[in-house]
């Protein structure tokens, strides 16, 4: 069961984390508050967002994969070390926020990071068997 919620979790995050990419893109909200504080004109943002988003969709579309395999009784390598490399990436990332110049970066997405890392472990370690 704790698979099961941790996969909607990472599906409803990786969701969420798109849109609000996306709005940093279309500048509804300020790229001021995203990675770190460390952009510093459009050019950057454009690149660095639509990278964010495109790595975003990978890793939703990675724990969908998952979120189905659980459902169907399925496993797979890939997805699996995939699940792995997220889990080091978000660990990862978690530090990186702790050390952001922008207090909202810390405040919000140091938990989220650490909720995603979190998750992506209890994915990776999840054994599911293939049915007979």
């Amino acid at each position: 069961m704790k698979y099961k919620i941790a996969s909607v979790l990472l599906i409803v995050l990786f969701s969420l984390t798109i849109v609000f990419h996306f709005l940093i893109l279309i500048k509804v909200i300020p790229y001021a508050i995203a990675w770190g504080g460390r952009l510093t004109n459009d050019t950057e943002m454009f690149i660095f967002e639509s990278v964010s988003i495109s790595i975003n969709m990978a890793f939703l579309l990675v724990t969908t994969t998952k979120h189905k395999q659980i459902k169907q009784d399925k496993s797979s390598i890939f997805i699996t070390v995939m699940l792995w490399i997220m889990f080091v990436v978000f660990a990862l990332n978690t530090i990186g926020n702790l050390f952001s110049l922008n207090s909202y970066e810390r405040i919000i997405f140091t938990p989220l990071t650490l909720i995603s890392s979190v998750a992506c472990l209890i994915l990776a370690r999840h054994k599911s068997h293939k049915t007979k």
